[in-house]
């Protein structure tokens, strides 16, 4: 199926599932098709795709190409441990993949993510939840089934869990050459605050919320400030927040926090984290979510 046709499958699929009924996605990737493309050539890729999809095609249930190497398969009647073992299954079967090129023979892997429905998903949190499941097949090292623990927060959250997938491990470019590895300054703290405020807004605890913003400063090039020595950088980061709460801020660094909650407060509710993690903290000059429309702008000059 198109992506569309896979998730108006899947949606009627949602609609129809009651609080007890058994229904999952399995999302499919393969590993490395940017390379594929590159070092082999667009024909060679193709056939690549060709070749998953004709392992993804024979499965009997509901199955779409959901972007360029990307697959999708809506598992109705399956809960998790039997749409694992499906999984499973299918990537012993996606493993022995095989394309002959004219330089020598390529071995073909992808990655398996598993996603279960909730009482009260939509499609799109069913997907995205599989999708998550995909994020970690492809951090534990690809050519993997993964799935989310049950009682973790990204699976009750799939699309914040996405959202912070997608941007946690994305350093800024050419930020590091800037800063130097300069610690924080009260300005930059201010805009952490705006971000973790909306990251406890969307669900998340005060402590995970600061482990999120500590690691995109960490990604971005910052240095572990020298009072963190006897505790955790993120321990210490909530304990400013706490005083910058109390008022213990300057008038630039409370106008920073302003100027960003402002922007976030500009953005459709749903768009609001995923466009807070986009942005370069570390430069104002330098905006992610600046290049969507002057609506959806923030962290602006």
């Amino acid at each position: 199926m198109s992506r569309a046709a896979f998730f108006n499958e899947a949606t009627a699929a949602c609609r129809q599932a009651g609080p007890d009924s058994a229904l999952a996605v399995i999302m499919i990737d393969i590993d490395s098709f940017k390379a594929i493309n590159e070092h082999y050539g667009h024909l060679v890729g193709d056939r690549a795709i060709e070749a998953v999809a004709d392992v993804v095609g024979a499965f009997e249930a509901p199955a779409g190409r959901m972007g360029s190497d990307e697959f999708g398969i809506l598992l109705k009647g399956e809960t998790l441990a039997g749409a694992l073992k499906i999984a499973k299954d299918l990537h012993a079967v996606l493993s022995d993949l095989t394309l002959e090129t004219a330089e020598w023979t390529i071995h073909v892997t992808c990655s398996l993510g598993v996603g279960e429905f909730h009482p009260g998903d939509a499609a799109d949190d069913l997907i995205k939840r599989a999708d998550l499941a995909l994020y970690h097949a492809k951090r534990g090292g690809r050519d993997r089934v993964a799935t989310t623990p049950p009682d973790s927060w990204m699976s009750q959250r799939p699309r914040l869990g996405v959202s912070l997938a997608r941007w946690l491990t994305k350093p800024a470019p050419h930020v590091r050459d800037r800063r130097k590895g300069a610690p924080p300054g009260d300005a930059l703290y201010a805009r952490v605050f705006a971000i973790i405020d909306l990251l406890i807004s969307a669900g998340l605890s005060d402590e995970v919320a600061a482990q999120v913003m500590t690691q995109r400063l960490e990604t971005a090039g910052g240095t572990t400030p020298k009072s963190c020595e006897e505790t955790d950088w993120w321990r210490y980061i909530l304990d400013r927040r706490a005083a910058f709460r109390a008022g213990d801020t300057t008038e630039d660094a409370l106008k920073e926090y302003q100027n960003v909650v402002a922007a976030i407060e500009s953005i459709a509710p749903h768009e609001r984290v995923e466009c807070a993690l986009a942005n370069d903290i570390w430069d104002r000059r330098r905006m992610v979510a600046g290049q969507r429309s002057p609506t959806k702008r923030l962290l602006v000059s």
